[in-house]
Formats: C-alpha cells, sequence, structure tokens
C-alpha cells in the first residue's frame, strides 16, 4: 500500500478510532489509559465512539484528545487540530439536519396579544409594590443602625475588624460555580468524591470525612471557595487546567493571597553575575 493510500485510510477514521486503534497497536486497555490521563473510562469510550453529546464540553473534548495522544507518544498538537475539524464538520451537519427537521409555529398556540399585555401590566403592578415595600424596610432598618454609629463611633474599627477576619480550617470547604464548568473532586488515593459540570450558582461542600482532596478543571476562575462562609483566595485567574490541586481547608489556608503573590515578586533576588574564569599561566 503506498503512503498516499495509508494517509487517505487514515483520513477516513475518525480520531476516537485512530486513538483506539493505536492503544490497542500498543497493548494498553481502558484502565490503564484512564491511569495515565486522568480522564474517566466513560469518557474515553464516547471519545473512541465519537459521541461528542456524552462529553462535557469542547474545551475539555480537545483538552482530552491531547491527554489521550500525549499517553500514546503521538503527536498531541496535530491530534487537536484533527478533532477540531471534526468537531466543526458535525456541528454543520447537526445544524443541517436541524434546519430539515425544522417544523412550522403553529400560530394557534401563540398567546393573544391582549394577554401579553395583561401579563406585562401584572409584572408591572407587582414589581412597583415591591419597591415600595423594600423602600419601607431600608427605612426602617437603616434609621437605628446610623443612630447607633453616631451614639457608639467607637465601635466602627471593632466592627470592621470582625469583617477582616481570615477563615479558619474548621470550617467546611464550598465550591460554588460563577459559570458553566466541569470538575472532578477526588482523594489523594483515587477514590471520586464528586464529578459534575456544574452551572452558575451551583455549589458542592467537600465531605468532613473526605481525606486529603484534589481538585480537577479546566476552568479555576470559574469557582468561587469558602471557609466556613469566608471566601479564600482564588484558585486561577487564567483558563488553565489544573490538576491534582490539594484543596482541604488548611491546604487552601496555607495558599498566598493575592497581594501576597503580587508582593513576592519584586522582592525576588537578582541573580548574581559570574565572573569571568582566569585563563590558566
Amino acid at each position: 500500500m503506498s503512503e498516499e493510500a495509508e494517509n487517505n485510510e487514515i483520513k477516513l477514521k475518525t480520531v476516537g478510532e485512530r486513538l483506539k486503534d493505536e492503544r490497542q497497536l500498543q497493548d494498553f486497555d481502558l484502565n490503564k489509559i484512564a491511569e495515565k490521563t486522568r480522564i474517566p473510562k466513560r469518557h474515553i469510550l464516547s471519545l473512541e465512539a465519537s459521541d461528542f453529546s456524552a462529553l462535557p464540553g469542547i474545551t475539555y473534548i480537545v483538552g482530552f484528545v491531547k491527554a489521550y495522544a500525549r499517553a500514546l507518544n503521538l503527536d498531541e498538537v496535530q491530534f487537536a487540530s484533527d478533532i477540531r475539524e471534526e468537531l466543526n464538520e458535525q456541528n454543520i451537519v447537526s445544524r443541517a439536519s436541524q434546519m430539515e427537521h425544522y417544523e412550522q409555529v403553529d400560530s394557534a398556540t401563540i398567546p393573544p396579544k391582549w394577554l401579553a399585555w395583561s401579563a406585562i401590566g401584572i409584572a408591572a403592578v407587582l414589581l412597583a409594590a415591591f419597591l415600595i415595600w423594600r423602600t419601607a424596610q431600608m427605612d426602617v432598618i437603616n434609621y437605628p443602625a446610623e443612630q447607633a454609629s453616631n451614639e457608639a463611633p467607637a465601635n466602627a474599627p471593632k466592627q470592621k475588624q470582625a469583617v477582616a477576619t481570615a477563615p479558619t480550617a474548621e470550617g467546611p470547604v464550598v465550591f460554588t460555580a460563577k459559570g458553566e464548568i466541569w470538575l472532578r473532586i477526588y482523594e489523594k488515593e483515587g477514590e471520586r468524591i464528586f464529578e459534575k459540570q456544574m452551572n452558575a450558582g451551583e455549589s458542592f461542600t467537600i465531605p468532613a470525612t473526605a481525606k486529603e482532596p484534589l481538585l480537577l478543571t479546566g476552568r479555576p476562575d470559574l469557582l468561587t471557595v469558602t471557609i466556613g462562609g469566608k471566601e479564600v483566595a482564588p484558585l486561577g485567574t487564567a483558563e488553565r487546567t489544573v490538576s491534582d490541586l490539594p484543596i482541604s481547608a488548611k491546604a487552601l489556608l496555607a495558599r498566598p493571597s493575592e497581594e501576597e503573590s503580587a508582593a513576592a515578586v519584586p522582592a525576588t533576588a537578582a541573580p548574581t553575575a559570574t565572573p569571568p574564569a582566569t585563563p590558566a599561566q
């Protein structure tokens, strides 16, 4: 078989099929690949079958392919490019299929205009009533607070000091998603605690029985972490994957805050210049 014919045969196969063929050629089973890449076995099976609907999202699919190729000592950059091309092609087919099966909306199912305007009017009345009630509540609550501050201004520094109290390692560790994010939380020995594609506002509390919990996610900047209800330093500010990140209360409190990290940069000592060697006489 010529080289051109071999290349054409490879192109006819999907990225998942090529990875599966190479895995079997190198005599790796699914458990070995899952251990080397830290990708769940069910995701590896979905990737090999090109069942992208069962995977978290495009960003994670590309990341899974790169990790898979890297574990097999293949060109991960080329495989990442190939999977993006394959995803784009399937996306075009998906949109065309949706257009072919498009059904025109029955006008009888559309509510009449008077009903829509009535709903808008009711919503406006309810909103106005809520704003009036909220304003009245704020007047009642804020007046005693202002009076108390005038009578005892010396208490203000103590209150600020209480707000600034740092969290302790005794409170529960809670992860809250600020946007759509996939993450996995597992113990150091490999026992999985939690894995999910979280939506904005969803939270998860680390069980008190967890032993040395670790984190894997591609978007650490989309997580807010609190210990005992008090927020700790962010896990990251850029779109980058973190793996085996310790997330126990003790480990999180040991991480430097943003101010400490910024202050440490100018304090780095400059390298000492090495004097040139004296030639031998």
